[in-house]
This record gives structure tokens, C-alpha cells and sequence, in this order.
């Protein structure tokens, strides 16, 4: 049986879900140890005599993370495989059966795929380690900053230093279009396109083997405008069929970007029951459902930010900032419930 929607993006989410307790487990780190001790004597040289050891608790949650990449690896190898034996099994419902009953992975295309994921998500653990000690680093000294100008306390000036840094977050992620993501987002981003693009070449790949070389393009509920305009067009995969535009045409056309969750099927011409189109359709204003979808993105984010807001409360002992981050998550987890229920 192949892999499906619902499985890759159940891998997807618990990424995620990993990343997004990290950096939880960051933020406490960060919280606790510059909410430490704000009372007493010598606060700024002791809490920056204290990177070390807080680099050394960062270093073990983003090590952590490192944990999680076999799942995926094998995601992204079942994914391959499956679509080569599901490209295999439409094949065989309009032709003679071909005998095969054992697709082989293109070793090569899954390892690069692994390797460009593996790049990827090591470099965003570098650059979560970097900004993660930035961040205890910038909240010493905002907080040393604000008590110099002696209008705030010290425990206020620490408590405004982290709240500003829990809006933040951990960011500063960009994919090769040059978009911005936060770690928990983008980890869900490269481990959902890794093992897209895994299925999307094993199909592929199979169809080349047995000689087809037109595909049409799946079309479901909630895409972005950019997919849309692509759904139901036969596209050749080879690009030599100059009577369709070509799979690279589809990709700069922004069909099968980050997360996107459209595939093909091999496509049979005048036989085909399906009704294929030769060119896409203009781009149109977005659907409510993708709009829907866009916004579920914004109330996830709010959430993961007032969970840090509220770790960071209980961090500097704010009983009355820690209920209203407290308030902010329900809200918005009831939000996301409403959102999903309409």
C-alpha cells in the first residue's frame, strides 16, 4: 500500500511537534537561568559568566533533535518506493500486466534527497544554537540597558527583556525562495517537501522506466492560487513533448513548492476517462479554504508564542503575566479548534 497524504503529514507534524518542545526547552533554559538570582549583587557578571553553562544546555536540546532524523529517512524511502509500485499499479490497469512485483529504489535520488534535507535541517541546528545564545546574551544586556535608565526595576527590566524575547521567538530560517520561517515551521516545511519530492521522483522515475512520459497533475481542496491554476494539466515529465508544457514549467509556475501537496499520475491521452488540460488557468484571488489554511498557520504561531510568553512568566515568578499567557494559548487553541470544525 502506498504511503499516504495523511501518513507523510502525520511525520510532518510530529517534526514539529519535536522542534517546537526544543524550543520550549530553549526558552526555559534561556529564562531560567537570566531570571535567576536578579536580586542579588553583581546580576549582569554573573549571568554572563553563566554562557557557558548555558550553551551547554542549549548544545543538549539541539542534539536532541538530531534524534528524530531516522524517522524521516525512512518516511522518505517508503515514500519513494510506494509511489513506484503505485505509478506501477495504474500502468497495469490500462495495459497488459508487466510482471513486475518489485520496484527497487533509485539509491542515488533518495540519497541526495536525504543529503539536501540533512543539509538543510543541520544548518537551521546551527543557526538555533547561534541565536538561541544570542538571545540570553541580548536579554542580559536589554535588561542591564533598561535598569541604567532608572525607571524600571530590576525583575521588571529582566521580565520586558524575555517577553520580548518570547514574542520573538527563534526565527531566521530562509528556504531557497527566499521565504522566512520559524524553527518549528520550517522543520515541518523540509520534512513534508523531502518527503514529497521523494514520492513525486519515484513515481516518476517509474513511469520513465516503462516508457510514459505525460503526467497529469492531482488537484484537491485548500490549494494555494499558484497550484490551482496547474491542477488537471497534463504536463511532460521529460520536458520533450513540446505539445505540454513540462514538469519544470509546473515547478516555475509554483506548482509543488514547500509543503505543497499536489502529485501526478501517469496520463493515457485519448484514453484517458480524465479530462486533461493543455496549459494552466490564470491565477485566481485565493480560495476560503486556503485562506482558512493560512490562517490556521497564524493561530498556530500565536499559540507556540504565548506558551513562551507563559514559560518566561514562570520563569521571573509572574503569577499575573503567566495567567494571561495562560488565557492567550486557550484562546487561541480554541480558535484553531473553530477554524478546523468550520
Amino acid at each position: 500500500m502506498s504511503i499516504s497524504t495523511t501518513q507523510y503529514l502525520e511525520v510532518a507534524e510530529r517534526m514539529r511537534q519535536i522542534y517546537e518542545d526544543a524550543e520550549l526547552r530553549m526558552t526555559d533554559a534561556i529564562a531560567g537561568r537570566a531570571a535567576r538570582g536578579y536580586d542579588a549583587t553583581g546580576w549582569q557578571a554573573e549571568k554572563l559568566a553563566e554562557v557557558q553553562d548555558v550553551r551547554k544546555e542549549l548544545e543538549k536540546a539541539v542534539s536532541d533533535l538530531r534524534h528524530s532524523r531516522g524517522e524521516i529517512s525512512a518516511a522518505v524511502q517508503k515514500a519513494y518506493e510506494d509511489a513506484g509500485l503505485r505509478c506501477k499499479t495504474d500502468i497495469e490497469a490500462f495495459t497488459d500486466v508487466l510482471g513486475v512485483t518489485h520496484i527497487n529504489a533509485n539509491t542515488k535520488k533518495v540519497a541526495a534527497i536525504l543529503q539536501e534535507l540533512n543539509q538543510s535541517v543541520s544548518a537551521m541546528d546551527r543557526v538555533i544554537l547561534r541565536q538561541a545564545q544570542d538571545a540570553y546574551s541580548e536579554v542580559i544586556g536589554n535588561a542591564s540597558a533598561l535598569m541604567a535608565t532608572g525607571t524600571v526595576t530590576r525583575q521588571q527590566a529582566v521580565s520586558q527583556a524575555l517577553d520580548d524575547f518570547a514574542k520573538r521567538g527563534i526565527t531566521g530560517f530562509v528556504d531557497k525562495s527566499g521565504r522566512h520561517w520559524d524553527m518549528t515551521n520550517y522543520a515541518e516545511m523540509a520534512t513534508l517537501t523531502a518527503i514529497e519530492r521523494a514520492t513525486r521522483y519515484g513515481y516518476m522515475d517509474t513511469m520513465q522506466e516503462y516508457g510514459y512520459d505525460l503526467a497529469i497533475i492531482s488537484s484537491h481542496a485548500g490549494a494555494c492560487e499558484l497550484c490551482v491554476a496547474w491542477e488537471d494539466v497534463v504536463i511532460s515529465v521529460s520536458g520533450n513533448n513540446h505539445d505540454y508544457p513540462s514538469l519544470s514549467d509546473a515547478e516555475g509556475g509554483g506548482c509543488f513548492h514547500p509543503r505543497c501537496l499536489h502529485d501526478i499520475s501517469v496520463y493515457y491521452g485519448d484514453l484517458d476517462r480524465r479530462h486533461g488540460k493543455d496549459h494552466p488557468e490564470p491565477v485566481k484571488e485565493p480560495s476560503a479554504a486556503y485562506s482558512a489554511r493560512v490562517s490556521q498557520r497564524a493561530l498556530e504561531r500565536g499559540v507556540r508564542q504565548a506558551k513562551r510568553e507563559m514559560r518566561v512568566a514562570q520563569a521571573v515568578g509572574d503569577p499575573q503575566a503567566e495567567r494571561k499567557a495562560y488565557a492567550k494559548v486557550r484562546k487561541g487553541q480554541e480558535r484553531l479548534r473553530q477554524l478546523r470544525d468550520e
